[in-house]
Parts: C-alpha cells; structure tokens; sequence
C-alpha cells in the first residue's frame, strides 16, 4: 500500500512539473531586451480554454512558467500585449521526454497611433444585376511600410474607415475577416480594428462585398480614406454607363463573366481627399414598365386585329398594315437600344415578342 501512494505521488508530482519559457527583445536592436513586459499564458484542454497564468519579462527580456500540466490533452499559447499591439507564440504541447520547452523569441516593434507609413491598394468591382441592386465587391491590400506597428486602439489613434453606402446590406467578409472590422451605423462606415506590423512588402489582403438598392438613376460613390491609397482601381460591367471621377483615367474595356466591363484606375491618392465617383444611367425596373406598358398596348391592338382578320380572312391589306406597323415598332425599338434609351434585357424581349405577332400574323393567311 505504501508502494502505491508513492507511485501515486509520485506521478501526481511529475505531472505538474513541466516549465515554459522564452524571451522578448527589440525587433531593430535584437540586444535591447523587454524588460518589465507582462506576458500571459492561455491554458486549453482539448479545445477549451479553461484557465491561465500571467509572468513579467526580467531584466534581460526572460519570462518563465513553471508548474505546467504536461499530459498532451494541455495546450498553451503565449500572449503578449505591447502598448496595443498583440504578439503570439503557439500552440505548445509537452510531451513524456519534453517537461521543459522554450518558446521562439517574441520582436517588440515600437508603436505608432499615426497612419502616415500606412498605404493601401484598392480595387471595386461595381456588379449591375436586375431589380434596381447592385452587388460591389471590394478588394484591399494594406501595407505599413514604416518600422512601428500600428495600433487602433489608443484612444487618439487614427483609423482607416471605409465609407458605406446608405442603404447597404449584406455586408460578407472573406476568410473570417469580419472580426477585424466594427461597424459605424452613424456614418455609415466599416472601422479597421487591427494592427498592423510593418509588412516589409507584403500586405495584407482584405475582401468583402454588399449589396446596394438605387432608387434613381445616378448614384455616387464615397471611397475616401484616411490612408494614402498608392493605386486605385474601378471596374464596372456595363460599358453603356457613364462614370464621373475626376481623379481616376478610363483604360480599355475589359471582358468580365461574359461582359465587357469599364475600367477605371488613378493613384495615388491623399489621406482624407474627398474622392468620389458616380455612375450615371442605371438602369431602373420602372424603365420595364415604360416598355412593357407601351409593349402591352401593342398586343392588345395586335389581338384585336388578329381576332377581326380570323373572322374576315378577305381583309388581306389589313394584315399587311399590321405587319408593317409590327415592323415599324421593330425598328423603334432597335434605334432605342442602340441610343442607349432601353435596357439589354427589354431589347431582348421586346423584339422576340414582336417577331413572334409577326410570325402570327403572317400564319393566318394560309
């Protein structure tokens, strides 16, 4: 029995013993150590976190955690919170052999509230779709081409927002991205809310689309920011609208999802410069009911016509007046499209509905 409660604690005195360690040192003078930071442990089993430990950097930058469970269901993360600016190292796991482990150096950058060394490569693509809506998909790359890491979270810190619409909705983020960002109902406005180092080049790639309802046909645009935008790109896939945006060059036209799509590029452009853009023309569903009402009218006329020429077949110029006011609206309709007056879709069915009297009209002589 006594065996056993030695064995017993033996175990229960090992298991507890494992020891996590590491340093933080200066990212530009890697032998300047943090000294005085606090440093915390997240302490998961399984997939739950369920407790945690805090330690103070010495002299030297050195932090330790000692007492550490070592069975492999733990997990650990170290986390380090420097004047806004958060630092990971992690996931850690001991093993049977490994009751000591020695995290990877963490590099303290200096801190910055100041978004001057922060730039942003911008491209929208303004999608055209049916019922007065239109989807816009926005692509950035931002990049802090300073030596500080750039904090939003002090309460005079400078903040990269990007202006919605009134009206937006559906606003999807790609790849969980929705975490990095608050919304601002009084603006409207999505706020940045994340760090972000020095890049040294390599950004960071941001998506998200929305969806907007027009009620007229010109609507403006507001992509003004509070960072220096190095390059900005606007593409729309619909070559008939007129775009007005004084700061940006027309390219040639682009195929896009079988549709020629304008294409607009400037750069680059100052912090806080009111920089719009607005798109003239849309098309709006009452335009289908201004053809349609009009379209309408000619089949009731058409149907009557018909209806008297079944009842008469000795009425041979009658059918001939009809084919060729059919014919007339025909040729209306294709002069409308061609000066933009009518929408694609209407052209479409429009005339199929015209060709289609036509073909009737023709087939009661036999």
């Amino acid at each position: 029995m006594k065996k056993v409660f030695a064995s017993l604690l033996l175990l229960s005195g090992s298991i507890f013993a494992a020891e996590l360690s590491g340093v933080l040192q200066d990212a530009y003078e890697p032998k300047k150590a943090v000294g005085g930071q606090p440093v915390r442990l997240r302490i998961f089993k399984g997939k739950v976190e369920n407790s945690g430990a805090e330690a103070f950097t010495d002299a030297k930058g050195r932090y330790i955690f000692k007492g550490l469970n070592q069975d492999a269901a733990y997990s650990y993360i170290i986390t380090v919170d420097h004047m806004g600016v958060p630092y990971f190292k992690g996931p850690f796991q001991f093993g049977e052999k490994t009751p000591a482990l020695t995290a990877e150096t963490i590099s303290i950058y200096p801190v910055t509230i100041r978004l001057r060394d922060v730039a942003i490569t911008e491209s929208v693509y303004v999608e055209l779709g049916r019922n007065d809506m239109l989807k816009v998909h926005h692509t950035f790359n931002i990049q802090n081409k300073g030596r500080e890491a750039y904090t939003p979270m002090a309460p005079l810190s400078e903040l990269i927002t990007i202006p919605l619409p009134t009206g937006a909705f559906n606003v999807e983020f790609a790849d969980s991205m929705q975490s990095l960002f608050e919304v601002d109902d009084k603006k409207p406005a999505l706020v940045f809310r994340a760090p972000i180092y020095p890049t040294q080049g390599i950004g960071y790639p941001i998506k998200f689309t929305y969806t907007l309802p027009y009620s007229s046909k010109n609507l403006s645009f507001d992509f003004s920011s509070n960072a220096v935008k190095n390059a900005f790109n606007l593409f729309i896939n619909d070559p008939r609208l007129k775009v007005v945006a004084k700061d940006l060059q027309r390219g040639p036209d682009l195929p896009y999802q079988g549709k020629m799509s304008q294409v607009y590029s400037g750069g680059p452009i100052a912090p806080s410069k009111t920089f719009f853009v607005e798109v003239k023309g849309l098309p709006r569903v009452e335009d289908n009911y201004r053809y349609g009402l009009w379209s309408g009218f000619g089949l009731v006329l058409a149907l009557g016509l018909a209806f008297f020429l079944k009842k008469d077949r000795s009425k041979a110029m009658d059918r001939e007046q009809l084919v060729e006011v059919a014919l007339n609206s025909l040729v209306r309709i294709e002069r409308d499209y061609a000066e933009k007056k009518c929408t694609e879709s209407d052209y479409v069915y429009e005339t199929a509905r015209l060709r289609d009297y036509i073909f009737e009209i023709r087939r009661t002589r036999a």
